[in-house]
């Protein structure tokens, strides 16, 4: 698992395309990526992000398109994506928002995966993960049957 808390994602003005899925990445979903206006494919699925949503996400990212939150550990209110003209898709099943699917979500003409089941996520809780020996020479982890004796 790697955590967010130390790493800055963001301040690139002209990304359109930003694919985090299935990194395992952990803390809050990163606020500075706010800054990053032009974004328009937004993948942060299958991590363990937690806690609210920030309020910029729906506020300055003026030509998104399509938003991947689903299956992380997020809490808190789903925020109304619907302001976005150019949005067509949002992804948030299999966190642990205050209401699985909120009254906008049945308004809007696009796509919202709110619910559903969460076989494929592939969030494992820490104490089920495999133990890792690290490797001295890198700072890599590696499981511990994967490691040569």
């Amino acid at each position: 698992m790697f955590p967010t808390d130390n790493v800055t994602i963001g301040n690139l003005p002209s990304l359109k395309y930003l694919n985090l899925d299935n990194n395992l990445l952990t803390g809050p979903l990163p606020a500075t990526l706010c800054a990053d206006e032009h974004l328009q494919y937004i993948y942060l699925g299958h991590n363990l992000f937690e806690g609210d949503i920030p309020a910029c996400y729906v506020t300055n990212f003026t030509f998104v398109k399509e938003v991947h939150l689903d299956c992380n550990l997020l809490t808190g209110d789903l925020l109304d994506f619907s302001v976005y003209e150019y949005m067509f898709e949002l992804r948030s099943r299999c966190n642990n928002f205050n209401v699985e699917c909120p009254a906008w979500t049945e308004t809007t003409d696009m796509l919202v995966i709110c619910s559903g089941s969460c076989e494929d996520c592939p969030i494992v809780p820490p104490t089920q993960c495999p133990e890792f020996v690290e490797v001295e020479d890198c700072g890599l982890c590696y499981p511990l049957e994967a490691v040569p004796v």
